[in-house]
């Protein structure tokens, strides 16, 4: 399992908060601040990311766009919910925020390899691997979906809050296996578009 990136401002903010109940203030307030600055740069990473694949995205054929529109769409709205959060600080959303990349960039590599695949391959199994790509593509939507709904249900707050938390780390754990997934399914094809002998 993989470190999250989020791990190190939500320590640093547990240790300013310590370090404000022991009455250190002056270092508390560094901690907080470093905290802040390391989510703010987390936040950048993030965007430089978006940007890179929106356009390795927009140069694939019009038709697998069409594909990659739902997926799109949903990413787009989770970042419009979860932005703003991840901005205050909320580590939850950021993670949310980074899976759904994730998670989009997976299909994005998926659909350039199904797109190369439908132009190069003659071998037989390239249909099954192309059924595998689709029916991926369907559990993503699905995914992103699912994490939108229990992402605006967990940053309503109120009563039921908690219970929509545990629901969101849930979905965000299928997110990080559907990610994988998405990579075995399409790391064993060769560059040229082959499925190996």
């Amino acid at each position: 399992m993989r470190k999250s990136p989020y791990l190190t401002p939500f320590l640093l903010l547990l240790a300013g908060a310590g370090a404000g109940i022991a009455g250190v203030w002056p270092i508390a307030a560094l901690l907080i601040v470093a905290a802040l600055g390391a989510l703010l740069l987390i936040q950048l990473s993030v965007t430089a990311q978006t940007r890179a694949l929106r356009t390795q995205a927009d140069a694939l054929d019009p038709n697998t766009r069409l594909r990659l529109k739902p997926l799109r769409v949903a990413l787009d709205q989770i970042h419009q919910t979860a932005d703003p959060q991840a901005r205050a600080g909320s580590t939850l959303a950021a993670e949310v925020n980074e899976e759904a990349e994730r998670v989009f960039a997976s299909c994005v590599r998926a659909l350039e390899i199904r797109e190369r695949l439908n132009k190069t391959s003659t071998d037989p199994a390239t249909d099954e691997t192309i059924a595998r790509i689709d029916e991926s593509l369907g559990k993503a939507e699905a995914t992103l979906g699912e994490l939108r709904a229990h992402l605006a249900k967990g940053l309503d707050g109120g009563a039921q809050a908690a219970e929509a938390e545990s629901a969101l780390r849930e979905s965000i754990g299928r997110a990080q296996s559907l990610s994988l997934g998405i990579a075995e399914t399409t790391e064993f094809i060769r560059p040229g578009g082959s499925l190996p002998s």
